[in-house]
């Protein structure tokens, strides 16, 4: 048996304690974390503790339910399969161990399955399994998730399960080795179009934003230019999205291919894509679950999202480490770091699984490096990706300052008299340092009211402010500016 990593070890003492109180546990873990071997590893422990437990695995893809099967057999228990196209024989009321495609078992007499001392569901964050949930009230069910947000925020997490436990955070995984250090660019991305319906962006209006030559043409030219030599999976809004994203990147020379639902050579397409004969492989809501090809080393995802979750599972993609690679690159064309924040984002899960809806909805602030465009947290000072100072607050401001200086040009300003510039010029003249508020808000008042309410305006002043202000003295030195 593989060796448990320390903070998976951790995480199957936090869930057993848990249990033993609360009967009903999301585990949280990461992506590429392990909580496929993690949850192995329970199943094995507790079919020894009890020759007469019994374990149900769920999950609701067909990459998912293979992959358990193999986790849960390499971790030395037998298992009995069940998923579409599988008859319901009377061995599954006495298997020790059963792994099934939810759906399948949906569909059948639940009773026929006989009694489970522990269920396991993979991806508890989906809705498909409050059936399941529903019918075995009294079992122990363990519910293993990366992101403990229900689908709906009118039915949360928190109806099904009475606790929930984590394993180590993003963070410290990636600075422990485990996983891959994530690069993240975006492109300019306007979602002022963009509809939603069930809680989701529509297909349709992410794609009027997304269908567009020069988009098209510029996802290309920015992955040439961050991720050219890298293996990399794009994640796209629609059939006919994909198609072109596809075509584009042909056209380009990229050796590149699409996988679609219903086709026929999906898993020979994936087959070269793992063995290194694609590039890069493109898709559309295939590969964000159970998609394991640790060499990834550029996820693409061109589309937009709502869901944070997804957002996280698709990112998710590229994080494993693999021989040479401990990096990987995002590249976002659809808004979503601004909307749901950097991948490795610290996130409160515990808050956000008891406050579904309120908590985790303000992403730590982030900020594009000026040289490389390489994002980083806005608290850190030099660039990751080119080592490139970043300039404070304060030099940004009078970066700007002096920006406007030159726009509006030197013979303009310096030299000039007081009388002679705008209430716009003076404002930006107090930004320098070089003259005190009070002097220019005594210019302003001096040339009356509709002076003062526009200095006011610039300066985020009340009315309050504009009151008091009408009660000073006016009358001011007319200086000649020296810059």
């Amino acid at each position: 048996m593989i060796q448990l990593r320390p903070y998976q070890a951790e995480l199957i003492q936090k869930t057993a304690r848990s249990l033993k109180e609360h009967r009903r546990v999301i585990m949280c873990a990461p992506t590429g974390s392990g909580k496929t071997f993690v949850f192995s590893n329970i199943i094995a422990r507790h079919l020894k503790t009890d020759m007469f437990n019994r374990v149900l695995v769920l999950t609701h893809r067909t990459e998912l339910f293979s992959q358990s099967v193999k986790a849960v057999v390499k971790a030395g228990t037998t298992v009995t399969e069940l998923k579409a196209g599988m008859k319901t024989k009377r061995v599954h009321a006495e298997c020790r161990c059963l792994v099934a495609m939810v759906e399948t078992m949906k569909r059948r007499d639940l009773t026929k399955f006989g009694e489970f001392t522990l269920i396991i569901i993979d991806e508890a964050h989906r809705a498909e399994f409050k059936k399941i949930i529903r019918h075995y009230s009294d079992t122990y069910i363990i519910g293993a998730t990366a992101t403990p947000i229900s689908a709906s925020k009118k039915d949360p997490l928190k109806n099904y399960y009475n606790d929930i436990v984590e394993s180590a955070t993003i963070t410290s995984l990636i600075e422990a080795g485990y996983l891959a250090t994530p690069r993240h660019f975006k492109a300019k991305f306007d979602g002022s179009g963009l509809r939603k319906k069930g809680g989701e962006f529509t297909s349709g209006s992410q794609f009027e934003a997304l269908d567009n030559k020069v988009v098209y043409e510029n996802l290309v030219s920015l992955w040439r230019k961050h991720a050219g030599d890298m293996k990399t999976i794009v994640f796209n809004v629609n059939k006919e999205h994909t198609l072109k994203t596809t075509k584009e990147f042909q056209l380009a020379g990229v050796n590149a291919d699409h996988i679609l639902s219903g086709d026929k050579k999906r898993d020979e397409k994936i087959e070269a894509y793992r063995n290194n004969e694609l590039q890069v492989l493109l898709n559309c809501d295939i590969a964000t679950t159970g998609f394991d090809i640790p060499d990834i080393q550029c996820v693409v995802v061109n589309r937009s999202t709502a869901s944070l979750p997804l957002w996280l599972q698709m990112v998710g993609r590229g994080s494993r480490t693999a021989p040479g690679k401990t990096e990987f690159t995002i590249l976002d064309f659809g808004g979503n770091i601004d909307r749901h924040g950097m991948w490795h984002s610290e996130r409160d899960w515990k808050d956000i699984f008891w406050n579904p809806g309120v908590a985790g909805e303000n992403p730590a602030p982030h900020r594009e490096c000026e040289e490389c465009g390489w994002l980083m947290f806005a608290s850190i000072r030099i660039c990751p990706g080119c080592g490139a100072v970043q300039p404070t607050p304060e030099q940004k401001e009078a970066e700007k300052v002096r920006g406007y200086l030159e726009e509006v040009g030197a013979t303009h300003i310096d030299g000039a008299h007081i009388d002679d510039l705008s209430i716009s010029d003076l404002y930006h003249l107090e930004k320098t340092g070089k003259y005190k508020p009070s002097y220019i808000a005594r210019v302003a008042r001096t040339r009356g009211e509709d002076a003062l309410e526009e200095y006011a305006e610039m300066k985020g002043y009340s009315k309050k402010w504009l009151f008091y202000q009408n009660r000073l003295p006016k009358g001011y030195n007319n200086y000649r500016v020296k810059i």
